[in-house]
């Protein structure tokens, strides 16, 4: 009996191997909570005296240290009687994969990597010990870890994280011992999403579908403290309190998926239901968990990234940060009012340009632009009714159907105005739906800047079509610029379409655009942008 407890005793014994005095301190309180003793070795040189003396149930050896290397000892202590079947936990940088995998090549049967996660540190020196006490053989357990390491160069990233995260899953339960695997991500605190679900953890999780609102909290607050195992009821007692509820699966490792700022998410791995393969089970996902991290993190983070700036934009135009403003449209020949451009003017100094396409290239420009809208024909309701009032519109807000409604309440003239910028690529659609639009024109902004405007121009035929600031500029003393305006008006006229001609600020250009025929303008010589009410001069 004495015997027996002795030799359980002498199991607990982790051999701490580190050149830095912090580190070893640091590991050996740890490890002395979870119940182990410890000795520490400050040179690779000390390693082998110690083994050969006293029993050691697990060691953990730094990969760089001065005189013996790492790699060294291991070499050595392979080559001893007390040592071939140690377990041997390698310690490596973050980021130094080959160290790690030459680790493994050489015969540590685990590793873990700088910064250490302490409650990782006392799960993997538990999964070694158990792994031994089970007799798992150590071959096996070798060969599982390098293709555990070996799997980053072998898998490259996919268009998406899904895609990435489900063919990591499916390799995952090719290995003995693991029914079903599944990567899961929690957003922004309130979410838990699977992106990846196979195997046996398909009768329980589907990709996509969002977890009970209680769950994200709970898991986000457990991923911090490190890896765990969750078992169901069973011969072992009853279920143990964790984060999931999975009536199906009777053993589940869950380990976090590291990203900058700390974890994004979790791997999940189903046992095989076997006590032996508990340890493998809990190891194989810390494991994979830096392996999935590395291949799926830049991903999620970019995508949480684009979520943060979707949120910031939106919460913009919801509270209103953006004022609606107003520029006259004028017959040159009878200084006539006809019209209104409405503009978007945003209350923080963007340019409306520039925050319509951060709107678009955030995959949200159809409602950012409708939101606009709304506010624009709605401050313009009080003005005189035989104004027509023109709205800047992309073609893909047209095509989306959800203009209709907007014209329908308003009480004067609409005008949509396509900018010569937004590419359409498909002409006859876009056309029809501007003609199911009902009682609406069609102008097309900035002809003259580029080849767009004028393909929009001949395939879009529209009612009226704005001529570029840039041939207005000086146009009084420029003859080139005379005669692509005198160019323009008759190609306008051979459309049946009316030209308007934008940015005029002196009485010259204006003069000059009358004298070449062209009606209609706005600029700032006749009023400038002002909100609804407010003087335009």
């Amino acid at each position: 009996m004495d015997q027996g407890t002795d030799a359980e005793a002498d199991e607990l014994v982790v051999l701490i191997v580190d050149d830095d005095e912090p580190t070893r301190q640091l590991f050996a309180a740890a490890l002395a909570r979870a119940g182990f003793a410890t000795r520490a070795a400050a040179e690779g040189r000390d390693v082998l005296d110690i083994v050969s003396d006293e029993p050691v149930g697990v060691v953990l050896l730094d990969d760089r240290m001065p005189g013996m290397s790492g790699l060294e000892v291991l070499a050595e202590l392979r080559s001893s009687p007390g040592g071939a079947t140690l377990p041997v936990i390698f310690v490596t940088g973050q980021d130094e994969l080959d160290d790690r995998i030459r680790g493994l090549e050489a015969g540590a049967n685990d590793y873990l990597t700088k910064p250490v996660e302490l409650v990782e540190l006392v799960a993997r020196v538990r999964a070694q010990l158990r792994a031994k006490a089970a007799s798992t053989t150590t071959v096996d357990d070798l060969e599982r870890r390098l293709d555990a390491v070996m799997l980053l160069r072998r898998i490259a990233r996919a268009e998406t994280a899904e895609l990435t995260a489900r063919e990591v899953c499916a390799e995952l339960t090719r290995l003995e011992g693991i029914d079903g695997a599944a990567v899961m991500v929690v957003r922004g605190g309130r979410a838990v999403v699977p992106l990846a679900v196979y195997g046996a953890l398909e009768v329980e999780l589907v990709p996509g579908a969002p977890l009970g609102e209680a769950v994200a909290p709970q898991l986000a607050r457990r991923l911090r403290h490190g890896p765990w195992i969750e078992h169901s009821e069973s011969d072992m007692g009853p279920r143990n309190s964790g984060v999931f509820s999975l009536a199906t699966i009777e053993r589940l490792a869950v380990a976090p998926l590291e990203g900058r700022d700390g974890p994004l998410g979790a791997l999940l791995l189903a046992g095989d239901g076997s006590a032996s393969a508990a340890p493998s089970v809990l190891s194989a996902a810390i494991d994979f968990a830096t392996v999935v991290s590395t291949l799926i993190a830049p991903d999620l983070e970019r995508q949480e990234a684009l979520d943060e700036s979707r949120s910031a934009l939106r919460r913009v135009v919801s509270t209103g940060a953006f004022v609606p403003h107003y520029q006259p449209v004028v017959d040159l020949t009878s200084d006539v009012l006809v019209g209104y451009e409405a503009l978007t003017r945003w209350s923080d100094g963007t340019r409306p340009d520039v925050r319509f396409a951060e709107a678009k290239a955030l995959g949200i420009g159809v409602e950012v632009e409708r939101a606009t809208l709304q506010a624009l024909v709605r401050d313009a309701r009080g003005f005189d009714t035989t104004l027509w009032l023109s709205l800047n519109v992309s073609a893909d807000l047209i095509l989306s159907g959800s203009l209709d409604d907007l014209v329908a309440k308003q009480n004067q003239p609409i005008v949509l105005e396509l900018t010569e910028h937004e590419p359409v690529e498909d002409y006859p659609r876009l056309q029809h739906a501007v003609r199911a639009i009902p009682d609406v024109r069609l102008s097309v902004d900035d002809a003259g800047a580029g080849y767009a405007s004028m393909r929009h121009i001949l395939d879009l035929r529209p009612d009226f079509v704005k001529l570029d600031i840039s041939w207005v500029r000086d146009l009084n003393t420029d003859s080139a610029r005379q005669a692509l305006t005198a160019g323009m008006v008759g190609f306008a006229a051979e459309l049946g379409c009316t030209l308007i001609a934008e940015g005029i600020e002196t009485e010259a250009e204006r003069a000059a655009l009358e004298h070449l025929g062209v009606t209609l303008g706005q600029g700032y010589l006749l009023g400038r942008p002002a909100p609804a009410g407010q003087p335009t001069v």
